[in-house]
């Protein structure tokens, strides 16, 4: 799916599109898989991973029986294997409090959020989800 999303977003991809009269949204690109809009992100993103670190996923399976996209990926980005024995002696934080605004909400591409961790981190602090948390307080006063 990922190769395939490659080519219609190319050059060639869209000339052929174009060439055959079919125009077709990013939205409808994704319906013709069925998915909805996050699983499919997830999709596209595994199949990036598979191109670059396909080491990776293949950690993933062999460390793990319960498997799913969203795992693989998380796993892939805590750096696989190799991370997962580094933090056993570690002690994890967890999170205690998630803030999230969806991109309809902020008139943006990509939605926000912030996470506090019980080790006091504030995980996502940006410009954009720092506005979202200041849009959401002025409605609460």
């Amino acid at each position: 799916m990922h190769i395939t999303y490659q080519w219609w977003k190319s050059a060639e991809g869209k000339q052929a599109m174009e060439y055959a009269g079919i125009v077709m949204t990013t939205e409808e690109f994704r319906d013709v898989w069925g998915y909805k809009k996050a699983f499919f992100s997830e999709m596209i993103n595994l199949g990036k991973l598979r191109e670059s670190e396909s080491n990776k996923i293949s950690e993933y399976k062999s460390e793990t029986e319960n498997r799913s996209v969203r795992g693989c990926l998380k796993f892939a980005k805590d750096g696989g294997a190799d991370a997962e024995s580094e933090e056993e002696g570690s002690e994890s934080s967890t999170t205690l409090m998630t803030f999230s605004a969806k991109a309809e909400a902020l008139d943006a591409e990509k939605g926000a959020s912030l996470r506090l961790l019980s080790d006091g981190k504030i995980e996502g602090v940006t410009a954009q989800s720092i506005e979202a948390l200041e849009m959401l307080l002025a409605k609460a006063k």
